[in-house]
């Protein structure tokens, strides 16, 4: 019985230290109908390991320091935030990311991203990389961007140790039928308990 269970755990790991990279995100209510969606890369291996992204944002507001000044890093953004920029306003990249633009083209219209960002029909789209010899663990933010409640959708790859993960998907404030089901049955669990 030991002799299986020992097989069992190895399998596990070996199929885990090959899991795909995500992007996940979490969201936090700036005001005004605006929502701060934080993206991050999960490696889902634990293993230490530099990224490149290329993704396309379909929503993202887009605010401009002293009215002018088009801020897309992280460092400008917290520069300017204290001279009156509205910092969780607007959307722009993490460091070490927003140090490393790449060339790419934005997955979501196929125009062509300079320096790394773009800003386009309202939307956004990054092509940037945390850098030779960084080591970047789970969990790393990538892009802060702000949309309304709905949010959007993304698409793009995630580079990774020689091989391009595609990734895809919807970022929004409402959550998806399954998790109201599951609220819902724990709603009337805590009811039922009460009785």
């Amino acid at each position: 019985m030991i002799k299986y269970a020992s097989i069992l755990v190895v399998a596990l790991m070996a199929t885990s230290a090959f899991a795909a990279p995500t992007l996940n995100y979490s969201f936090v209510d700036v005001g005004g109908g605006l929502f701060g969606y934080t993206f991050y890369i999960d490696n889902n291996d634990a293993k230490l390991l530099s990224n490149g992204i290329t993704v396309g944002f379909s929503a993202a507001n887009q605010v401009k320091a002293f009215g002018a000044v088009v801020v897309d890093k992280e460092s400008d953004a917290t520069l300017y935030g204290g001279m009156g920029y509205p910092k969780t306003q607007d959307s722009w990249v993490f460091n070490p990311f927003a140090q490393n633009g790449l060339p790419g083209n934005n997955p979501l219209t196929g125009t062509a991203i300079v320096g790394g960002f773009l800003e386009e029909n309202g939307g956004y789209a990054i092509s940037v990389g945390s850098g030779p010899g960084s080591l970047m663990g789970n969990g790393v933010n990538v892009a802060y961007i702000v949309a309304g409640e709905l949010g959007g959708v993304f698409q793009g790859v995630i580079a990774r140790d020689g091989v391009s993960y595609a990734i895809s998907g919807e970022y929004t404030t409402i959550p998806e039928p399954a998790t109201m089901s599951l609220l819902g049955l724990g709603a009337l669990a805590l009811i039922r308990r009460r009785k």
